[in-house]
């Protein structure tokens, strides 16, 4: 049995609808609302009497806050758009403040509408439902962290940006000639000339009277290094306004890198020494907007009512405490991290005295992982000095304190390292030296480390190699290695090193800012060289000594070494001997024999032994006695043959 409702039923459950509605004729250019919910009359701060038969475009006329605003356009072609396909269509966040009652300002609103035409039973449009929704909250979140996101990923793009629209004179020039790239009207105007006479010339030709001040050398020197260069109160002589005149500069000289890292040109910013502290401001200011839009990337909010204990957030910060939306607070203190419970408590209760609330303490969510969350509030008190609310906001800090963790092991891990790992400064001194480094060089501490230049740590000789090879190579190519001196800066002691340097870029401008370096004591290596070489030459000599022929071979046969011996009796040099060559003093009719002898018994463990006759080096020819044993290293692989031979 189908149940049908009565007509009144339908309008009381139109008028008391949550969802926003009007309904709209499609008399078309007038659109005359028809009829209207409480929920849109509630959403507008609008009453029935006000918009029933009225024209929509009267009663919602074009954005009253927004003079350039499309939205009639828009609600027009939506309109349109329903009618014409017979389906609904939808105008998605656009801003339509609403007047806010008793006053003659405005309230912001975005909205996002969807136009619902009606059919009648032969399928033609006879009316269509309006129904728009609020999404200003989520239009603001969506903005905030939309700028959050870029401005992590884009730092460097909206640095440039900013550098653009700050009051700064900035100028790209391009190529060996400098040649006017991009220049914007406050650098025109500090050299005294338009843009349009500047663009695609040499600068120096714009300006020739700074030119022999100097300025050549130092672009020359940026363009060819990649090292940046800075002046302050530089004086410039330019002429302006047909007169010469002593102009006073802060500048900057930055390289131009293309994609692909080369270098090819040169950023000058510049601004007159009047202007400094204004621009700084703005510059200090536009920072600190981008700090506080970070800041508000994923950042939750709440209202705890101290006196009932209700507690409202926003989604964030349900999503933060691991809740698809809000719940009541029971439930999120029920996440807490059962070791921080106690230290939530005294947060709270320390809040009411200072006025302020702040701690970090994990939570444990659905999926058993633990998370790190700031919690941060102010106090709201009564006339009476009772405290009544925290306003606060929650940030998940995990992957904050993970990265910290990670550090502290690297540092722990270069802190612990045998060689000498160092970051030096732009401006010539050390500002880290690990303790491996410290020892080698003498430093008592890091404090020492960071009194003491570059230069103290070589003579004036190997600093001159440093100042003019290692640095500018390192600033042009990205590294250098090598060996060089260094100086104990106690004993004194020179001694050398093997040290690998790279350069360190600013991650967003890509501007060096620092050198780092890896630094490996070669002392221990050359006393282990040198003594390996001594015993060398003790064993030459012993063998050398020796009344018969010793020598050594390979797993083919092939010989590696002969003693003096050998070499006086046959009256052929050392080379001569090597690999095969032994065999030409053997008489030809014993070659084959002994070398199928030594063959056979090449790799087979135990002694073997062959005779031979050998050709003197007076003529005469002596039976030879040749014995050996082949030596197999530690895990039993052949590693040579010992052999003497005796006349």
């Amino acid at each position: 049995m189908v149940i049908k409702l009565p007509e009144y039923s339908y309008k009381d459950i139109f008028y008391n609808s949550e969802a926003t509605m009007l309904i709209i004729s499609i008399d078309k250019p007038s659109y005359t609302i028809i009829d209207v919910n409480n929920a849109y009359l509630k959403a507008t701060n609008s009453t029935r009497e006000a918009l029933i038969g009225t024209s929509v475009f009267g009663a919602f006329p074009a954005n009253p806050t927004d003079e350039e605003s499309k939205n009639i356009e828009r609600t027009t072609f939506s309109f349109d758009e329903a009618i014409r396909s017979k389906k609904p269509h939808t105008m998605y966040n656009y801003r339509y403040d609403i007047p806010i009652p008793g006053t003659t300002e405005f309230e912001e609103r975005w909205w996002t509408t969807t136009n619902t035409p009606v059919l009648d039973d032969d399928g033609n449009v006879v009316y269509f439902i309006h129904s728009p929704i609020n999404v200003t909250e989520l239009n603001k979140v969506t903005q905030r962290e939309q700028a959050g996101v870029e401005a992590l990923k884009q730092q460097q793009q909206q640095l440039y940006s900013t550098f653009m629209q700050a009051p700064v004179g900035i100028a790209i020039l391009k190529g060996p000639e400098f040649v006017v790239d991009l220049i914007n009207p406050q650098i025109s105007k500090l050299y005294g000339q338009t843009a349009d006479q500047m663009m695609g010339r040499p600068i120096f030709d714009c300006i020739p009277h700074v030119k022999g001040q100097g300025f050549e050398e130092l672009l020359d020197s940026v363009r060819l290094t990649g090292v940046p260069v800075k002046g302050e109160g530089a004086s410039v002589l330019l002429e302006r306004n047909g007169v010469l005149e002593t102009v006073y500069v802060n500048f900057v000289y930055q390289p131009f890198r293309e994609t692909d890292g080369t270098i090819s040109g040169v950023i000058v910013v510049a601004n007159e020494v009047t202007e400094t502290i204004i621009a700084k401001k703005k510059i200090e200011e536009a920072e600190e907007r981008a700090r506080l839009a970070v800041d508000a990337v994923g950042l939750g909010t709440f209202d705890l009512d101290l006196l009932t204990g209700e507690m409202i957030t926003s989604s964030i910060a349900a999503n933060i405490l691991g809740f698809d939306k809000p719940v009541p607070r029971s439930e999120y203190v029920s996440v807490f991290h059962p070791d921080d419970l106690e230290l939530r408590k005294k947060a709270h209760e320390d809040a009411i005295t200072s006025g302020r609330l702040l701690y970090e303490a994990r939570v444990l969510l659905k999926d058993q992982t633990i998370h790190w969350i700031k919690v941060e509030g102010k106090v709201i008190y009564a006339d009476n000095r009772e405290a009544v609310r925290i306003l606060g906001t929650l940030l998940d800090t995990t992957e904050h304190r993970k990265a910290i963790e990670e550090q502290r092991k690297l540092i722990t891990l270069v802190d612990n390292s045998v060689d000498l790992m160092s970051i030096l400064g732009m401006d010539g001194t050390n500002s880290y030296i690990n303790q491996a480094g410290m020892d080698m060089l003498g430093f008592d501490d890091a404090e020492h480390v960071a009194k003491v230049p570059i230069a103290e740590l070589h003579d004036p000789a190997h600093f001159a190699i440093v100042e003019q090879e290692v640095l500018p190579t390192v600033m042009s190519k990205g590294r250098w290695e090598g060996t060089m001196l260094v100086r104990h800066i106690k004993t004194g002691e020179i001694f050398p090193v093997y040290n690998n340097c790279i350069r360190i870029d600013d991650p967003v401008s890509g501007a060096p800012i620092a050198v780092g370096a890896v630094m490996r004591d070669m002392r221990p290596e050359l006393r282990a060289k040198q003594a390996l070489a001594d015993s060398e030459q003790l064993l030459r000599n012993i063998t050398s000594a020796a009344p018969t022929t010793l020598w050594m071979s390979d797993a083919s046969g092939g010989v590696t070494y002969v003693n003096q011996t050998r070499i006086d009796w046959t009256g052929r040099n050392y080379e001569q001997h090597l690999g095969t060559g032994w065999l030409h003093s053997v008489l030809p009719e014993d070659r084959k024999k002994v070398a199928e002898k030594l063959s056979e018994n090449i790799t087979v463990p135990g002694l073997f032994e062959a005779e031979f006759r050998l050709n003197h080096v007076d003529g005469t020819v002596h039976w030879c006695v040749l014995t050996g044993q082949p030596q197999y290293d530690g895990s039993g692989k052949f590693w040579v043959i010992l052999a003497r031979a005796l006349i």
